[in-house]
Order: C-alpha cells, then structure tokens, then sequence
C-alpha cells in the first residue's frame, strides 16, 4: 500500500488531450465488422441484378424458342459459376488473414476463363435455320460488335466490385483487378448468351468470352489507382 501512495504522488497527472485528438474522437465511428459472406452475396447479387436489367432492356435473342433448352441454360449457367467463384475468391479471405490468398488469386485468373471456354464450347447451343451465321466478311465485324457491347455492360460491375473491394487491392492489386475483371466480362458473356442470336464456335469465343481477357486486362490498369482510395 505504501509503495502504491508513493507512486501516485511521483507521478504526474495525465495532461487533458488536445484539441485535434478531441476532433478526431468526437467525429470517430464505430468500426464496421466486416462480413465477407454477405459482402460476397451483396456483388453476386448486384451483378444478377444487372444482368437482368441489360437483357431486359436489349431483348432476348430472336432463336430463343427454338434454342435446345439443356445446352442453353447449362450454358449460361456456366458464365454464372465463372462469376461466382471469382467474386468469391476475391472477397473471401485466407485462413486467419483479411486479404485473398494470393495463389488462388493468380490461379483463378488463369484457370476460370480456360473453363469458361470449354464449357461454352462443349455447350454450345444453336438451332439451325433460326441462329444466324455471320458472312466470313462480315464476321470480324459482329465479333468486333458483341466484343464491344460486352465491354460496355461489364464496365459498371467491374467499377463496382473494385471499389467495394477496394482493401483487398492493397498487396497484389493487378492480380486481383484482373480477376474481377473475369468476373465482370463472364457477366457480359451472360447477358450476350442470352441477348445475342449470333451463333457459331468462333464468334462465342472471340465475340463473347473474349470479353474475359479484355476485362482482366482493364481490371489489371484500372486496380492500382482503385487501391489507393480510401
């Protein structure tokens, strides 16, 4: 008891705070815990959302009805699961840490738009007489199209998806830009698979997929300078 009365009259009182620390507390909130599962669920369905409102606004392809029915919803289905997995590697953390594993980061960037094609490939549904085929002359052309209008409706989920997971980006963010940019381009794919009646091997890969590619280049420029926002 004595040795505690002697510091207490040996030490100074602690000095009041200042005025910025003040500030700074007054106007401090709590923190926001976060949850990667609804994070995750959050951009799944934002990009639903939006892909639906694209395909409602630029109309179902004219061979839809005579579409077979397996190959064409087993098709799209495929661009979902592409979307999915990558949103959830890049919103999901690794063991113990906030940031993504940086190897599956890097793998699915590879892998998911090599699976994107086969399986658009392997599910490829046309109906004869009903799907239209482009004229080898013209066809760069509709690929050109579909190419650019893909890029266009991934543009918003790809800005979305970067500034919500904007934290992320702070160690490998080229990496994991590019990854949403596959995510963002295999939700144009989507949209294209069930807007566009163009039909053939080529222009599904080049015309539809390579939206991919395109949007994992952009994502990989645009990432940086997303990162550095707070």
């Amino acid at each position: 008891m004595s040795d505690d009365r002697r510091i207490e009259l040996v030490l100074p009182p602690a000095p009041p705070p200042s005025e910025e620390l003040g500030a700074a507390v007054a106007h401090a909130r709590p923190v926001r815990l976060w949850r990667p599962a609804r994070e995750q669920a959050a951009a799944v369905l934002f990009c639903a959302a939006w892909a639906l409102l694209v395909v409602g606004v630029i109309g179902p392809r004219a061979d839809l009805p005579a579409l077979p029915a397996l190959r064409l919803y087993a098709g799209g289905l495929a661009w979902v699961l592409v979307v999915v997995a990558a949103v959830a590697v890049v919103t999901w953390p690794a063991g113990r840490q906030v940031l993504p594993h940086p190897g599956l980061v890097r793998l699915a960037t590879i892998v998911l738009p090599i699976l994107a094609a086969a399986a658009a490939l392997l599910l490829l549904a046309d109906a004869p007489g009903r799907t239209l085929e482009a004229d080898p002359a013209d066809a760069p052309l509709r690929i050109a199209h579909c190419l650019g209008s893909g890029l266009g409706i991934a543009l918003l989920p790809l800005g979305v998806i970067l500034v919500r997971a904007r934290n992320r980006l702070i160690a490998r963010p080229r990496w994991t830009g590019a990854l949403v940019g596959v995510a963002a381009g295999s939700l144009s794919a989507l949209v294209l698979h069930f807007a566009c009646a163009y039909g053939g091997a080529r222009h599904l890969l080049a015309g539809h997929g390579g939206a991919l590619l395109v949007g994992a280049l952009l994502g990989a420029l645009v990432a940086p300078l997303v990162a550095r926002l707070r």
